[in-house]
């Protein structure tokens, strides 16, 4: 082989290799702190989260799967968004809801106020979506 053939090869694979790593941290994308913080709660609990998934022509800020299939949408109030949608959240839940999603809501006030008790009745609503 040519020398730079390999060189120009090894170098394609760098950058393959490295694009996928990229594309895999970047699966969610947060559009404000508390969303990440709220995820990660999630997360830690071993639920399966998304982040900045389109559902319905509209995108959600958490979508939460549990290991039985149940999935909502979770909605997080009070935070400012770095990417501003120009949509009302209740027009958002509107779209959302008529298109099959449950839609809850988690405000940074409540968070502050008892992240457990969010976190339990979020569990809650999946655990009765299974019924």
């Amino acid at each position: 082989l040519p020398q730079w053939l390999l060189k120009d090869y090894i170098e394609y694979i760098d950058r393959y290799i490295n694009q996928a790593k990229t594309d895999e941290f970047q699966k969610n994308v947060y559009k404000n702190d508390f969303e990440r913080t709220v995820a990660e709660a999630f997360i830690m609990e071993g639920f399966d989260v998304r982040a900045g998934v389109e559902a319905a022509g509209v995108v959600t800020d958490l979508l939460i799967k549990d290991e039985y299939g149940s999935e909502l949408e979770l909605e997080c109030d009070g935070a400012e968004d770095s990417v501003k949608t120009g949509m009302p959240d209740t027009k958002k839940q509107t779209i959302l809801e008529r298109a099959g999603y449950r839609v809850e809501r988690v405000s940074v006030r409540e968070w502050s106020h008892s992240s457990a008790a969010c976190i339990d009745r979020i569990k809650q609503t999946l655990n009765s979506l299974q019924k």
